[in-house]
């Protein structure tokens, strides 16, 4: 279904955001940045604000 799609599409540019968005705050921050295990949209992305919200970014 079309929306269906959408949704998968919108929750991978959503990670996609996010971890740029930690990529350029830690690199600002002169921070290495981890590389994160490949999973599902939904775990990544969680996984993301977690890290964010642990590194005070």
């Amino acid at each position: 279904m079309v929306t269906d799609t959408f949704q998968k599409r919108h929750l991978h540019y959503q990670v996609l955001y996010e971890y740029a968005l930690l990529e350029y705050e830690l690199n600002l921050q002169g921070k290495e940045v981890p590389r994160l295990p490949l999973k599902e949209p939904q775990d990544l992305l969680r996984q993301i604000k977690s890290l964010r919200q642990h590194l005070n970014v």
